[in-house]
């Protein structure tokens, strides 16, 4: 939120206690404490999103390199659970198809 944007909120804030308390005491920090709370709900949205996008991370380069060997695509965005339900399906799929696996490459 840029300044203007508190300043407005708080304006706005300070505006309906008016109407609802009498005598001007407490009046700010009740409007402090009320964008306090805003701003921590904001917070806790935010970080709440960063976490569902950081709990779907990319599929590693070696699973990539793994789905190339075994023939199977490898499309844009593609996350690690993803790459291992897909490894995990080809190769069950092959296993059952007696064919040859590709050896998985190690470090």
């Amino acid at each position: 939120m840029e300044i203007n944007d508190y300043i407005t909120e708080f304006t706005e804030i300070l505006g309906h206690l008016t109407l609802r308390l009498k005598g001007t005491e407490g009046k700010v920090g009740v409007a402090t404490a009320i964008i306090q709370e805003i701003n921590k709900d904001r917070r806790v949205a935010e970080m709440k999103k960063e976490r569902e996008t950081s709990n779907n991370p990319v599929a590693t380069e070696d699973q990539k390199s793994y789905m190339r060997d075994l023939g199977l695509e490898v499309t844009e965005g593609l996350t690690k659970a993803e790459a291992s339900k897909i490894l995990y399906k080809a190769l069950a799929q092959r296993k059952n198809e007696s064919s040859q696996i590709p050896a998985i490459k190690t470090k």
